[in-house]
């Protein structure tokens, strides 16, 4: 999609249709040039976002579940209460944006640029982080790999903080109750709590 003039409306609506089975198209706004736009609300599910320019666009509480969304710039976005579950998010620019109650699960976020993100109380259970840059993400915090390769991660969650190790996701009471017999992990939790106002 170059950065003609589009139909967003009639392309949002045969996306729709597409997705219930109907007559319409899979929306293909890839490259698009959609900055500073109004999509609050939208339903752009496994739409074709890639490489387009989202950025400072309002997206709080689109749908985009399993949306492909390789290299956007969605930097300064508003994806607050977003649903991103298993979004292709690889390469892109999300830094600055807001993600605050955002549902990324199982979202694809390698390479992905998240500094200064806002990730409190979003959802990042099963979601790929490998080598995605997090400097200054708010509400989110690395704990390292442990010896049997897990990956150690909290983000703030409205009542404490959840811990996420492999599959396992707990409050940071459970996480310490866990974990009592293993000293490394312990030590791995002791780092994520400094996230916690009130560890």
């Amino acid at each position: 999609m170059s950065e003609t003039t589009i139909d967003l409306p009639a392309i949002l609506a045969a996306h729709k249709l597409w997705y219930d089975g109907g007559d319409g198209n899979r929306a293909d706004l890839s490259r698009a040039n959609l900055s500073f736009a109004n999509l609050s609300g939208t339903y752009l599910r496994g739409a074709d976002l890639r490489g387009a320019d989202l950025s400072g666009a309002d997206l709080s509480r689109a749908d985009l579940r399993g949306a492909d969304l390789r290299g956007a710039d969605l930097s300064r976005a508003n994806l607050s209460r977003a649903n991103l579950s298993r979004v292709d998010l690889s390469g892109a620019d999300l830094s600055g944006a807001n993600l605050s109650r955002a549902n990324l699960s199982d979202a694809n976020l390698s390479d992905a640029n998240l500094s200064r993100a806002d990730l409190s109380d979003a959802n990042l259970s099963g979601a790929y982080l490998s080598f995605a840059n997090l400097s200054f993400a708010i509400g989110y915090r690395c704990g390292g790999t442990d010896p049997r390769g897990y990956h150690f991660r909290a983000v703030v969650m409205g009542d404490g903080l959840e811990i996420t190790a492999g599959c396992r996701r707990f409050s940071l009471e459970e996480a310490r109750k866990h974990w009592s017999n293993n000293p490394d992990a312990l030590a791995r939790v002791a780092v994520l709590a400094l996230l916690a106002p009130d560890a």
